[in-house]
Order: C-alpha cells, then sequence, then structure tokens
C-alpha cells in the first residue's frame, strides 16, 4: 500500500507541515511532503485544503532552486507535476461539464416540448448509446491486446528460429575444435620418447660353422619376431581402428548430449519467456481494470450530471415562485386600486344619497299637486326654491361624476368608459331604483308655498301666475330632459363598473389558473425528479450488470490465455522431463559406453602384458644365444645389442616418419659415448649415478620389478611418495607436468593407498599431494572426480572429524574452485553434501572456512543450473534435511572472518532462491549482503551480493527486507555513478555493478507490489537509466537498462 506506515494527519496539523517543507531540514521536508501527500489523496476536500496551503508553489520554489542532484529536486518535481496533472484533470472535467450542460440544455428543450415519456425513452437512449461506446472501446483494447500477443508469439518464432541456427552453427564448430584436439591428441600420442640409443653399428663374422649356424638361427628368429611384430601391428592397427569407432561414438554420444542440452536450455528460455508474456498478460489485465474503472468514474459523472439537471430544474422552479411572488405584488397592487374604486363607490353611494334626496322632492311635489292653483304666490316662491335646489343637486351630481371620471382616468389611464371598473350591492340597487318611473317624478319639482299664508291674488295676478307657471313648466322639462340625459349617463358609466369587476374578476381567476399551474409545474417537476432517480438507480443496474458482464468476460478472456500458458507450461514441463529422461538415459548409455571402454581398455592392457609376456621369453632366448655368441666372439656382443635394440626399436617405432627421425637423432648422436657400466661412488652409503644414464635408459621395467619382486619393506614406493611430496608441495613443479601426472594414473594409486589404511603421516602426505596437483590443474578435476577416488578420500574426510587438519579439508575445496558446474553436481550425486556438511562442526575455523568454500561453490553451480526459472534451489531439500542451514546460520552469526562471514551469507542466501526467507535468518543475512553491496568497492563482491539479493527478490516475501533503510537510494547511486563515468577509464567496473543492480531492480519491479514499483520510481532517475539505455561499450548494460525502462512504462 503507498504511504503505509504514515500518520494520519487532521486539518490543523496542515500549517504546520507546510512550515517544515518551507522552512526544514532535507529529511524534514521529504517527510512532510510525504505526509501531506498522503492527506492529499483521500479526497478532493483534502486536496483543496493542501492546495490553499500553498505546498505546490512551495514545492515549485524548492524544485526550482535544487541541485538536480539533491532528493528534493525529484520529490518536488513530482509534488509540482502531480498540481499541474490535477489542473489538467480539471479543466477536462469542465469541459466535460460544458459538453454536459449543452446536453442538459438540449434535454431541457426536449423536456419542454415532448412528453415526459418521450424524455425519458431519450435519456435512456443516451445512457444506452454511452454504455455501447465504452463497450467498443473495451472491445477495441482487446483487439490491441491480441494483436499484441500475435505480434509477440511471432517475434518469439523469430528469436527461436535464429537461436537454432546460432546454436546449429556452434555445435559445428565445436564438433570441428573436437575434430581438430582429437587429431592433436593422436598425433601426440603417435610420439613415443627415444626408449634407446645405438651408437655404433659393426659388422660380426664368426668363423666357423657353428657360428655360421647360429647366425642363421638368429636370422631365423629375426624372421619370426619381424613376422610376430607384422602381426602384432596389424592387431595395433584393428585396435586402432576400434578405438577410433568408439571415439566416434562417443563424439556422436557427446554431439547429441550437446544438441539435448541445448534443447533444454531453450526450452528453459521459452518457459522463462512464457513466464515474462504471463506477466504482461496480468500487467494488460490490470490496465484492462484501470479502464474499467474509468468507465465506471465517467458513469457516475453522467449520473452526477443528471443530478445537476434535477438542480436545474428545481432552479426552474424557484424561478417560477419568484415570478409568483413578483404577480403576488402586481396583486397587492391592484387591491390597492380596487381599495381606491372602494373609495370612488363611497363617493357614488353619496351621489346616490343625493338622488333620493331628488326623490324626496319628487314626493313633495306629488303631495302638492293639488294645490298649486290655490297657492299662487306661495308656489311662486317655492317653485323658485325648487328650481334652485334641483339645480344645485343635479350641480352636485355633475361634479361628483365629473371628479368620478378623473378618478378612474388616473388610475387607468383612459376614459371610463372603455375600462371595466368593480362594483358593489349598492350600484346594483341604483340600477333597479333607475328602473322606475323616474321620468315623472322629475317632471316638476315645484315646493308649494305654506299654506298659512293669507295673501290672495287678483285675476290679473293669476294670469300673470299662469303665465309665469307655464314658463316654470317649460324649465322644469328642461331639467327634467337633462336630468334624464345624466341619468344615462350615469347608467353607463354604471355599466363600465360592471365591465370593471369583471375584468378584476377575470384577473384573479387568471391568477388563480397560474397559481394552479405552477403547482402542477412544481408535482409534474418532483414527478419528473422522481423518474430521473429512478433511471438512474436502473441506468446503474444496468450498468452494474453490464459491467460485471464486462469483467466476467475479461476474467474469463484473462482465464482462458492463463489456462493456454499453464498448459503451454506443463508440455514446455513435459517436454522438459522427457528431455531430462531422455539426458538421464543418454548419461546412462554414456556411462555404459564408458564401462565397455575401459573393459576394452583392460582386455588391450592384459593383451599387451600377455605380449609384453611373450616378448620377455623372446628375450630371453635371445640373452642365452647372445651368451652362446660372446663365448664364441669373445666378448664382441655389442653387435647382437645392436640387433637386439634395432628390432625393439622397429617393434616399438612402426611408423617410418618415425624411424626416420630416429635415424637422425642416431646420427646426430653418433660420436657420443655413453658407457653402459656403473660409475658407483659410495659416500655415507648412499649410491648415485650420473644424469645422463637415467635420462637415457628406460628404468620402467626395472623399478616396477624391483619394486614388485626385491623392496620388501617397499622402500621405493616411500622415497617415491616422499619425492612427490617434496616436489609437488615446494611448488617446483610446473602446470603442464601436473596435468600430466594427473593422467598418469597417480589419483588411482593414491586411493588405493587409502584404502589400504595408512598412517596418518602417509594420509597428511597423501592429501598435500592432491591438494598440490590440483592447484590450477583444471585438466586434473576430471581425474579425480573418478568414483573410487572420491570414494575413498570422502571415507576419510567422514570419518572421525576431530581428527581432520586442514590439508585433509583443502582438496576439497580446490577441486570446487576449479571444477565446472556439471563436475560440482558430480560431486552432490557422489555424496559429497553429507560429508562437507558435516565439517562444518569442526572446532577449527580456518577447517570450516575450506568447508563453505566447497558449499558455496556447489550452492552456486546449482544456481546457475536452474537460472531463468522459477524454481526453487536443487539442493535445498537436502541441506534442510542434513542441518546443513542451520550449520551455515550458527557458522554466520559467530565466525570472526569477514570472508567465511560473506561465504556464508551468499550460500544462505541462494539457498532460499525464490522462497521467503524466515524472518531470524533474513534480518542480519540480508542486513549483512546489503552493507557489502554498498560499502564494498571490488566490483566482483559488490556484483556477487547484488546476484545473491537478486535470488532472495525472485519472491515477493523478501522485497520488504531488501527495500528497507534506503537500499533503492544505494542502487540509484550504483547506476548514477556508472552513467556519470561513461567514456571514463573506471567505467567498465562501475558498469558491472551498475547491471547487477539493474538486474535486482527490474526483479522487484516485475515480483513486487504497486507500492515497490512507486518506491523505485521516485529514487531511480529515469535520465541516467536512457543514458546507459543508449550507451553502446556495454551491450549488456544497454539491454539491461532499456528491460528497465520497459517495466516502467
Amino acid at each position: 500500500m503507498l504511504f503505509e506506515g504514515l500518520p494520519i494527519v487532521t486539518d490543523k496539523d496542515i500549517s504546520e507541515l507546510i512550515k517544515h517543507v518551507q522552512n526544514g531540514a532535507i529529511d524534514e521536508q521529504l517527510a512532510a511532503i510525504k505526509i501531506l501527500i498522503q492527506y492529499a489523496v483521500q479526497n478532493d476536500k483534502n486536496y483543496e485544503n493542501v492546495l490553499q496551503g500553498g505546498l505546490f508553489d512551495i514545492a515549485l520554489q524548492i524544485h526550482s532552486k535544487s541541485e538536480k542532484k539533491s532528493p528534493l529536486y525529484d520529490v518536488c518535481g513530482i509534488v509540482a507535476s502531480i498540481d499541474k496533472c490535477m489542473e489538467n484533470q480539471m479543466i477536462q472535467m469542465d469541459q466535460q461539464i460544458k459538453e454536459k450542460d449543452q446536453e442538459i440544455n438540449s434535454l431541457r428543450v426536449q423536456i419542454g416540448n415532448s412528453e415526459r415519456k418521450t424524455s425519458i425513452d431519450a435519456s435512456s437512449n443516451l445512457n444506452q448509446d454511452g454504455r455501447n461506446t465504452e463497450l467498443g472501446k473495451l472491445k477495441d483494447l482487446e483487439n490491441q491486446f491480441n494483436a499484441k500477443i500475435l505480434a509477440k508469439d511471432r517475434e518469439i518464432n523469430q528469436q527461436k528460429s535464429l537461436l537454432i541456427q546460432q546454436q546449429s552453427n556452434v555445435t559445428t564448430l565445436e564438433n570441428q575444435l573436437q575434430k581438430l584436439n582429437a587429431k592433436i591428441k593422436r598425433l601426440e600420442s603417435q610420439s613415443d620418447p627415444v626408449d634407446r640409443l645405438h651408437n655404433d653399428e659393426q659388422e660380426v663374422n664368426i668363423d666357423g660353422n657353428k657360428s655360421g649356424s647360429l647366425i642363421q638361427q638368429l636370422k631365423v628368429y629375426e624372421q619370426k619376431i619381424e613376422e610376430l611384430n607384422h602381426e602384432l601391428d596389424e592387431k595395433e592397427d584393428q585396435l586402432h581402428d576400434q578405438k577410433l569407432q568408439s571415439q566416434e561414438a562417443q563424439a556422436e554420444l557427446q554431439l547429441s548430449l550437446d544438441e539435448m542440452l541445448a534443447q533444454l536450455s531453450d526450452k528453459e528460455m521459452i518457459l522463462k519467456d512464457a513466464a515474462r508474456e504471463l506477466t504482461q498478460v496480468k500487467e494488460e489485465l490490470e490496465m484492462a481494470q484501470n479502464q474499467l474503472r474509468r468507465i465506471h468514474d465517467e458513469t457516475d459523472n453522467i449520473s452526477g450530471n443528471s443530478n445537476q439537471r434535477i438542480e436545474d430544474l428545481e432552479r426552474e422552479v424557484s424561478r417560477l415562485r419568484n415570478v409568483i411572488l413578483t404577480n403576488d405584488a402586481k396583486i397587492r397592487e391592484q387591491e390597492q386600486h380596487e381599495k381606491e374604486l372602494e373609495r370612488l363607490r363611497n363617493e357614488n353611494i353619496q351621489l346616490d344619497s343625493k338622488i333620493k334626496e331628488l326623490n324626496k322632492i319628487e314626493e313633495i311635489r306629488n303631495n302638492y299637486k293639488e294645490k298649486k292653483y290655490q297657492q299662487d304666490d306661495n308656489e311662486m316662491y317655492s317653485d323658485e326654491d325648487g328650481l334652485l335646489l334641483g339645480a344645485e343637486s343635479i350641480t352636485k351630481s355633475l361634479s361628483i361624476q365629473e371628479r368620478i371620471q378623473r378618478k378612474a382616468a388616473l388610475i387607468y389611464g383612459k376614459d371610463i368608459g372603455d375600462q371595466p371598473v368593480p362594483t358593489t350591492s349598492l350600484i346594483k340597487q341604483n340600477d333597479r331604483r333607475q328602473e322606475s318611473d323616474f321620468d315623472q317624478s322629475q317632471i316638476s319639482k315645484i315646493p308649494f308655498p305654506n299654506s298659512k299664508s293669507s295673501n290672495r291674488l287678483t285675476p290679473v295676478d293669476s294670469q300673470q301666475q299662469n303665465e309665469q307657471l307655464i314658463q316654470y313648466r317649460n324649465q322644469i322639462k328642461v331639467k327634467n330632459l337633462e336630468i334624464q340625459r345624466l341619468r344615462e349617463e350615469n347608467k353607463d358609466y354604471l355599466n363600465a363598473l360592471k365591465k370593471m369587476e369583471r375584468g378584476i374578476n377575470y384577473s384573479i381567476q387568471g391568477e388563480y389558473d397560474q397559481d394552479n399551474e405552477i403547482n402542477r409545474l412544481k408535482i409534474h417537476a418532483e414527478q419528473l425528479k422522481e423518474e430521473l432517480k429512478k433511471e438512474k438507480l436502473r441506468t446503474d443496474e444496468e450498468f452494474s450488470v453490464r459491467k460485471a458482464s464486462i469483467i466476467s468476460t475479461a476474467g474469463e478472456v484473462v482465464n482462458e490465455k492463463e489456462r493456454i500458458y499453464e498448459e503451454r507450461l506443463m508440455l514446455i514441463e513435459k517436454q522438459k522431463q522427457s528431455l531430462e529422461r531422455d539426458l538421464k538415459y543418454s548419461r546412462e548409455e554414456k556411462n555404459h559406453l564408458e564401462g565397455k571402454m575401459r573393459r576394452i581398455q583392460e582386455r588391450e592392457i592384459q593383451r599387451e602384458k600377455d605380449r609384453d609376456f611373450e616378448r620377455e621369453q623372446d628375450y630371453q632366448e635371445l640373452l642365452a644365444m647372445e651368451k652362446e655368441i660372446n663365448i664364441l666372439r669373445g666378448g664382441q656382443q655389442q653387435s647382437v645389442h645392436g640387433i637386439r635394440d634395432k628390432t625393439y626399436g622397429s617393434y616399438r617405432n612402426g611408423d617410418s616418419n618415425q624411424v626416420i627421425r630416429l635415424q637422425k637423432e642416431l646420427k646426430e648422436l653418433k660420436g657420443k659415448k655413453y658407457k653402459l657400466n656403473q660409475q658407483e661412488m659410495k659416500t655415507n652409503g648412499n649410491c648415485y649415478f650420473d644424469i645422463p644414464e637415467i635420462l637415457d635408459i628406460p628404468y620402467v621395467h626395472i623399478i616396477l620389478a624391483t619394486a614388485k619382486y626385491c623392496d620388501k619393506d617397499h622402500e621405493i614406493q616411500k622415497v617415491a611418495l616422499r619425492q612427490l611430496s617434496s616436489i609437488i608441495t615446494s611448488g617446483q613443479c610446473e602446470d603442464w607436468r601436473k596435468a600430466l601426472l594427473s593422467t598418469s594414473g597417480v589419483f588411482a594409486d593414491l586411493a588405493s593407498l587409502l584404502e589400504s589404511k595408512p598412517s596418518e603421516y602417509t594420509i597428511e602426505v597423501i592429501f598435500g599431494i592432491v591438494d598440490g596437483i590440483l592447484k590450477a590443474n583444471k585438466e586434473g578435476v576430471g581425474q579425480f572426480l573418478d568414483p573410487f577416488v572420491i570414494k575413498e578420500f570422502l571415507s576419510i574426510l567422514g570419518a572421525d572429524i576431530r581428527m581432520l587438519k586442514r590439508i585433509h579439508v583443502a582438496p576439497i575445496a580446490r577441486l570446487t574452485v576449479h571444477s565446472t558446474d556439471e563436475q560440482r553436481d558430480d560431486l552432490v550425486r557422489q555424496r559429497a553434501l553429507p560429508v562437507i556438511i558435516k565439517i562444518l562442526d569442526h572446532p577449527d575455523q580456518h577447517v570450516c572456512g575450506d568447508a563453505i568454500v566447497a558449499l558455496s561453490n556447489i550452492i552456486l553451480a546449482g544456481c546457475r543450473r536452474i537460472s531463468g526459472t522459477p524454481r526453487n534451489h536443487p539442493y535445498y531439500s537436502q541441506f534442510e534435511s542434513l542441518g546443513g542451514i542451520n550449520r551455515l546460520v550458527h557458522f554466520f552469526n559467530h565466525t570472526t572472518n569477514d570472508n567465511m562471514r560473506k561465504s556464508s551469507a551468499l550460500c544462505l542466501g541462494r539457498l532460499f532462491r525464490n522462497q521467503k526467507m524466515p524472518q531470524q535468518i533474513a534480518v542480519p543475512v540480508i542486513k549483512y549482503l546489503k552493507n557489502v553491496s554498498a560499502l564494498e568497492t571490488d566490483p566482483q563482491n559488490v556484483c556477487v551480493c547484488l546476484n545473491t539479493l537478486t535470488s532472495l527478490a525472485s519472491t515477493k516475501e523478501n522485497h520488504e527486507e531488501i527495500s528497507s533503510n534506503n537500499f533503492l537510494n544505494d542502487l540509484a547511486h550504483r547506476i548514477s555513478d556508472a552513467s556519470d563515468s561513461l567514456g571514463k577509464s573506471n567505467s567498465r567496473n562501475l558498469m558491472s555493478m551498475a547491471n547487477a543492480a539493474l538486474i535486482l531492480l527490474v526483479l522487484l519491479i516485475q515480483r513486487g507490489e504497486r507500492s515497490t514499483r512507486t518506491a523505485i520510481q521516485r529514487v531511480v532517475l529515469t535520465k541516467h537509466v536512457h543514458a546507459l539505455a543508449s550507451q553502446k561499450d556495454d551491450l549488456t548494460v544497454a539491454e539491461q537498462a532499456q528491460l528497465y525502462l520497459q517495466c516502467n512504462l
């Protein structure tokens, strides 16, 4: 997990942490940055808090001011780039929001213009199109993935074909080299040393019949010898042919074995490539899952946009509410207008009261109508008063009507006749009164004089009064007409008021309808919101189902591919097992052929012994004849010796070229005199010989015969063993002589001596001789690995470890140093591990140190044998069952020698290859290996420790301990040092250490968690790796750097 183990941060700690970033030390700054980044990546709110605190601006400033080698340069650069990435992401999100807003606007238009069902179907179709688009993208990704796999398979096939062609070329060259080596060895074996030299040639003339007969017999014997030599040459030729055939068969067998091994290595490489491809498939699956997560996030954004649309609808409803409030304000204004109209109505009521007064006047007129002729004088006055009163009432009513019209004009901005005004019940009552017989009531309104008046009129006055009355009547008629006209106008006014009332009622009803419409829209919006929520839930369910089906489909595809790869791996494993069986059968066949060759050689040796016996018999007969000839010729025996030597030389050297060479050497040595008599010099009881005599005379048979028949106390063997020990242990023996000694059967004789259980001193001498011969002698390793020799030497080492000394263990350590991996594996098959592990209990650390060296080389051979495969160490189970791991741990914890401690740590690290190392072992061992690789200056030691850590990094359970204590920074420094040293004199050593570091980092990335990859990317600068990948001085480092860059893509 990223930032695992960091403390939890609250909002109060942000400012303090930012102060540490700005003003603290480097360690405090790095720690504060890690904590703040952990806090920021939790959610958007935390990110906004960190952004407002100014962390990213401070990080950018520190990045610009820091040096490139400072860790703050990279860390702060990454933090600043995070802010930039978030800004770009926000821009993209804003663009997406704008696009979604446009879609929502279009949806609003559709909602306003169509029914709800149509809008929901449209939104469903839109979501379905989005999902179809995402599914199309997933299908495209799957097609690209399949195309990559096919391309990778084609590349693998091409590499396989090239590798097979190269291996065939290498095999051809190796065959040619083996043939040349065999030819060289065959030519060297043909050059036998000159056994005897002859310096004088004389002709012997024997007088007499007896000497002549002897000479004839000698010639007969010579002919027999020549025939025997001829037969012997034929048999030797046949044997040589058989030997050549067996060598050819052995060479063919070796070639077949090499081919099988090459095929096995090819299969292992194929297995490794398959594992790498499986890792790539897993990474691509992870990428597909990330793509699915991104699709899910986009779907969430779409659902968020739906929520946004609902919010927009709510805002629309609130806007409509505002409109309603505005309308309410207008309604209140209209109510104020209505109040004004109510005031006008009151004035109209006052007008009605005046009209009542007129009605009263009319009643009074009716009451006094009958008395009009009687009271003329008083009537005149009353008519004048009535007229004045009627005129005053009419004038008041007209003024009231004019005021009403002006008020209505001010309120409505137009004439009262065109604007409907609401009325009341009083106006309706007045309408009913106006419908009565008002014309007659208003005919005259003449108040009669008081009846108490006593004045009387004359006829002239009566006539004048009648004229005046007629005149007054006419005037009253005019006034009544005017009143009628005013009543009509008042009626129009009342009609206008009714129209106004109906308009106001219509307006109020419209407002009620508008309220109902608003309520209906609210209900519709709520229903639409519920429908959208239901649609969102249904869409989420469909998407989750579709997502689950896509994931299951992708999982099925990946499972199918994994199944195919597993079948391939099983097939490869079966082929490997068959190859191993074939290899085992080939080895058994090889052992069988070797046993057959040994038996043939033993038979040939026996035949050679038989022939030597026959020759010895012939030689004895020749000696008898020689004695007789010596008697006859009186000491002249050199001729016989010459004949014998010539015969022996022709027998030993059948090749004509060798005969010519020997003749040349005889001519060169002619004139030199080598006496055959011994020159004895007795000094202190010892006998010495001249050097030429020892060099030129074949003492082989003499020494063997003397040792076998004449040396009862075995003095010759002791002297030979002592002489061999003094020469070998003193370093006076050259390497080529050691090679000849190892092939001469010395090891078998020494093993035979050990089998006879000699004294302790003799055993020490034998082990010293073997150690001296094996020193810097790779050719002698194969001779020493003879089962009989190894068995006898291991029997001495495993008898009693308390009696062992360092000289006893040194040959085994020397043997593992100069042996190949196959020879070390052969040593394990001959059960050497239990003996060597048992030696670790010896109290002497030097003895244990040699045993550690032997075990380290054997364990290294096992690691190389399974290199490139995800298998455990082949010898781990044997070590665990024999208690070797506990002994190594004990030795590691208690030794005081740094070299021995390092060797034991390497042994433990390689044994736990591809498996978790226990905590009590991992903590000290891995820590020690990391310290050595970080502090050591010797590139070989550094590379060995890094390779051992690579063996442990094969499993991710060991990654935490490997990555602890800033070890990744040490690896990054190795890479940066190598990058900086390009073109310099010391770049070779630095490049080798950087190569080992890159191998370890690549394995940590491939087998580790995402947090491990992130930590590596944080400390390793890509520019240094690019520099190593682009250089051409060391192609191995360049290839490894390119692999590292590919893993980080």
